[in-house]
């Protein structure tokens, strides 16, 4: 088995220097001893988004009937929504830009 100095020098030489601290490689080690088995992130607790499919074809709808929106005005029509979410949402996923 590899060591945790090992390891982190090989990833340093593939990626370059920033690419991990020595002290994830011995957390991610730790892990894998402990019996983890996968590399994917797990679930984590926290507050459940507001924003689901049926609400982003909502918003994406409303945005179809007037193309001069603004973000101010989509949020006061769903309230439910921060003005920083609504802006991720409309750009990441409904891909509308400023012009």
């Amino acid at each position: 088995m590899l060591s945790k100095l090992i390891i982190h020098r090989q990833l340093v030489e593939i990626y370059g220097e920033n690419v991990v601290t020595d002290g994830m490689v011995r957390k991610w080690v730790r892990q894998i001893n402990d019996g983890r088995i996968n590399c994917h992130d797990e679930a984590r607790s926290g507050r459940p988004s507001v924003v689901n499919d049926v609400l982003v074809a909502k918003v994406n709808e409303k945005i179809r009937e007037n193309r001069q929106f603004t973000i101010r005005m989509l949020c006061d029509e769903f309230q439910q929504i921060s003005k920083t979410v609504f802006r991720e949402n409309v750009t990441n996923r409904l891909n509308y830009r400023k012009r």
